[in-house]
């Protein structure tokens, strides 16, 4: 269910679609990886509401994740108590736009309920609220589900590629934004945005393009200066990227470690993009009449 237009409810809700409680900040990040035959979904809850916070501490309300795909009929819900979790779909489930909504819904019966910051036309009245209804319900977000897409589509999520002054000449790579921001020179930039359509050369692309960004991100996180946790907290691709090196087994921020070599973990996370550049070649350069 797509929760990004308003709706009644008969008791107060916290979320950005209503004004039934101020402040009604409720939302969440999303971060979405494919895994070989799975999807998995990376959920913080970004609410900073005490009252709220009471009732999950208390286990009276859980985090719901609901994740929906029309074109495979797939719908269902995770539960958890903490705020940042994470699911593990399977790819058969999941094909094409797939909407992601987070919810608190009561675990139990709530005979008493009521908010500090509850609009005045609810009089400070208090509410039955029924095991299983919401009390807080995020704006819903969505991703596009193809597995065997373009790899550098799969790092949307934590890398930009853009158009630099006139005057670069050679790529750059800036690791502080949200997103790590690779910077073509012009011609080059304009070059790789009509041959990026051609799925011929897709995988040299990744070669090429984002096979020596991420190396130069894996560096950069070895800044001994660096303080990963709160860099992680601070910066999407960070949190994305040494999340999903965990779950292999890898570690580049030690260089002493042989799964922390980083051209190793690059190459991991990239599924083998030296073999796609090869299969590509070979096929735009293999004879279709021998």
């Amino acid at each position: 269910m797509n929760f990004n237009r308003s709706r009644s409810w008969p008791h107060p809700v916290v979320s950005p679609l209503c004004d039934d409680v101020n402040p009604n900040t409720f939302g969440f990040r999303l971060d979405v990886w494919p895994e070989h035959q799975r999807w998995l979904l990376g959920v913080e809850a970004t609410d900073e509401d005490s009252t709220l916070s009471a009732y999950v501490n208390a286990d009276k309300v859980s985090y719901v994740l609901q994740v929906e795909c029309k074109r495979t009929y797939f719908r269902t819900a995770f539960r958890s108590q903490k705020p940042r979790f994470e699911v593990a779909v399977s790819s058969e489930h999941l094909f094409g736009n797939v909407e992601v909504s987070l919810l608190l819904i009561a675990s139990a019966d709530l005979d008493d309920y009521r908010h500090p910051g509850q609009h005045a036309d609810y009089h400070n009245g208090s509410f039955a609220v029924g095991m299983g209804q919401p009390i807080a319900v995020a704006p819903s977000k969505s991703f596009e589900a193809f597995l065997e897409t373009d790899p550098i589509l799969k790092l949307s999520s934590i890398l930009d590629i853009k158009k630099g002054d006139a005057d670069l000449r050679v790529m750059k790579v800036n690791c502080e934004a949200d997103r790590i921001l690779v910077v073509l020179p012009p011609g080059e930039f304009d070059r790789y945005r009509n041959l990026r359509a051609d799925p011929a050369i897709r995988g040299l692309l990744a070669t090429t393009v984002v096979l020596p960004a991420l190396l130069d991100a894996f560096y950069y996180l070895r800044n001994p200066e660096i303080d990963l946790d709160d860099f992680k907290a601070n910066h999407r691709w960070g949190r994305c990227v040494l999340s999903r090196l965990d779950r292999m087994g890898i570690d580049i921020t030690n260089p002493h470690s042989e799964s922390g070599i980083c051209l190793n973990a690059a190459q991991t996370l990239l599924r083998e993009p030296l073999r796609r550049s090869l299969e590509d070649l070979s096929g735009l350069f293999t004879d279709p009449r021998v």
